[in-house]
């Protein structure tokens, strides 16, 4: 038998991509989960596919972030796929979030040896001696791709897939465009047009200098003939590999295989823009109220500061200062540097009022939590026996149907599960449901509850706080994942929930407000808790008396009236024959216990 024998440079080779690997794979294990650009907001595509086994449409609510009204799902996601691949496995040793978590971040370190792969392949090319090395770690010890490499992203794969192509081009020009050499480059373009679009330039060009190559190579007869078969044998391989993508775009997107116009209609202009399309004359000169200060950054649409200079208006008025990091002052800076007038804090109070989710989401990375429950005159949410249904009328069922439409996630109790099996989703076609959220400290939920049921069609998530060392839970776990649930473990001391941790997970996770919906232990919990910011109190002209009929707010109680939280009122009005007052919650720092509806 031919003795193998790897050549001093290979080792050291191999030694040195090990390196990156542990290097990659550090960074990714010690850089805290959500901390890295949008990662929340991809994290929801991989573990869509992880969770339900196939890929998600670009509106598909799931991966929409109604904070920015954005979805990277409409691009391709062949990386966040591969991320699926790396939790589907983790999953059958561990169902640990944070594991899960590092196994989607993987896909990333991966790509990235790849590239410190490729890099070395280039680099030797290129370059001779120390100076091929210096080439290949000034590459990939580049501390932005370090960072890059250790989260959930598109870009580690968009570089991989660029190294490819350079290197495919590199070797296919000494090879004169062999069939290996030009399939291993359509192969590379496939990749690179699934990887993110801001790399397709990358693409045209490598076409450019492919046919200049051909064209000027004097060795090359018929080149005609040639360039046509080698042109087509890279299309050939480009569609094997990413065709696919495009026209599944083009089937679920009505003829858009880009899916950039879909992606645009998920979000509608901002109010500065929508004023100024509305116009019939010219705005040159005029004065623009609005509410909250000016974009200057590229979301969902263009900044709005470019519309206000290009329309040449003279002066603008503000009655918001936009907390967002993105924006914070910058929108007014950039209108003033040009000449523009601008008056800030123009009945700020009145505008702060008009978006209370978006300032508190922005600045504090939690849900706005609103508390909505609907009781009789005399303060019952239930009869003696438990019944509630129906309390109100059908005018005030209908607005808390356009409730749940409008936050982006809805939060119950375990003891509202067993004792009502409800659904909590929207009931009005066409109207989005929100993310259904359950507090269940022992993890009681039944496998044949509706919500469990339909955890597939909705995303449900279930917050416990027991010990996945215990054999039963870690087996129920698994049971819940396999029917589509989402699991959280967040206990506090006590072994209940922390509500307090959960809100910072769900805000992690990109769910800006909840609309609490429990009973009255767990209402009481959340008051105690300090994470309720608003309360909604249906008022129906009943009575049900009774010592032990169930109250909105339970618990242990207060001791005096001086110790009572104190509520501001905000709107009183009239739906049907039943009575909505709307509260703000008045700051005031919560203690005593947090017990769970459990």
């Amino acid at each position: 038998m031919k003795k193998v024998t790897i050549s001093r440079d290979t080792k050291i080779e191999i030694l040195f991509l090990i390196s990156v690997f542990i290097l990659y794979t550090m960074w990714a294990i010690l850089i805290p989960f959500g901390e890295c650009p949008d990662e929340p907001f991809r994290y929801k595509i991989p573990d869509y596919i992880y969770q339900f086994g196939k890929l998600p449409k670009g509106d598909t609510p799931y991966v929409m972030d109604d904070a920015w009204g954005i979805s990277y799902a409409f691009t391709p996601i062949l990386s966040y796929m591969v991320s699926a691949v790396f939790m589907k496995i983790t999953s059958i040793f561990t169902t640990d979030l944070q594991a899960i978590q590092l196994a989607a971040r993987m896909a990333s370190v991966f790509f990235s040896v790849g590239t410190a792969y490729f890099t070395i392949r280039i680099g030797k090319k290129l370059f001779r001696g120390i100076y091929s090395w210096m080439f290949i770690i000034l590459v990939t010890l580049l501390p932005q791709f370090i960072f890059i490499s250790a989260y959930v992203n598109c870009d580690a794969l968009c570089i991989f897939s660029v190294a490819w192509i350079i290197y495919a081009i590199l070797e296919g020009n000494e090879k004169k465009w062999s069939f290996r050499s030009t399939i291993f480059l359509g192969v590379g373009i496939g990749i690179c047009l699934l990887s993110y679009y801001n790399a397709y330039g990358v693409i045209l060009m490598a076409a450019v200098f492919c046919v200049l190559s051909v064209l000027t190579d004097k060795e090359i007869e018929k080149k005609g003939i040639f360039l046509a078969k080698r042109i087509g044998w890279v299309v050939l391989a480009v569609l094997i590999v990413a065709g696919w993508w495009f026209i599944r775009s083009y089937i679920i997107y009505d003829g858009d295989i880009l899916g950039l116009t879909a992606s645009r209609k998920c979000g509608e202009l901002h109010a500065e823009r929508n004023a100024i399309a509305s116009l019939t004359e010219s705005a040159e000169g005029a004065t623009i109220y609005v509410t909250l200060e000016p974009c200057c950054h590229y979301g969902k649409t263009p900044p709005c500061t470019e519309a206000i200079i290009e329309q040449k208006i003279k002066k603008v008025v503000i009655g918001s200062r936009d907390p967002n990091p993105k924006v914070a002052g910058k929108g007014a800076q950039i209108l003033r540097e040009l000449g523009i007038t601008v008056v800030q804090d123009f009945m700020r109070e009145e505008c702060d009022c008009l978006n209370p989710v978006f300032f508190h989401y922005i600045t504090t990375k939690t849900p706005y939590v609103v508390m909505k429950y609907a009781m009789t005159l005399d303060g019952k949410i239930a009869t003696k026996t438990g019944a509630s249904k129906w309390i109100t009328g059908e005018p005030a069922r209908q607005e808390v149907q356009h409730m749940r439409h409008r936050y982006m996630g809805i939060m119950a109790g375990i003891g509202t599960v067993l004792a009502d099996d409800p659904m909590l989703n929207v009931r009005v076609e066409g109207w989005k449901s929100p993310v259904r959220i359950v507090c269940d400290s022992s993890l009681r939920i039944p496998f044949d509850s509706q919500i469990v049921r339909s955890a597939k069609e909705y995303r449900t998530i279930v917050a416990y706080a027991g010990r996945e060392e215990n054999e039963e839970i870690t087996e129920k776990i698994e049971r819940l994942h396999a029917k589509g649930v989402d699991t959280v473990c967040c206990p506090d001391e006590k072994g209940q929930i922390d509500l307090k941790k959960l809100m910072t997970y769900l805000g992690n996770e990109g769910i800006d407000s909840i609309l609490l919906e429990g009973g009255g232990t767990l209402n009481d919990s959340a008051l105690r808790a300090g994470i309720v910011k608003e309360v909604h109190c249906f008022i129906a002209p009943k009575l049900f008396g009774g010592k032990n009929s169930k109250t909105p707010v339970q618990g242990i109680g207060i001791g005096l009236p001086s110790e009572a939280l104190k509520l501001k009122c905000t709107d009183i009005c009239r739906i049907g024959e039943d009575i909505r007052i709307i509260c703000q919650v008045c700051e005031k720092e919560q203690e005593g216990p947090c017990l769970q509806e459990s």
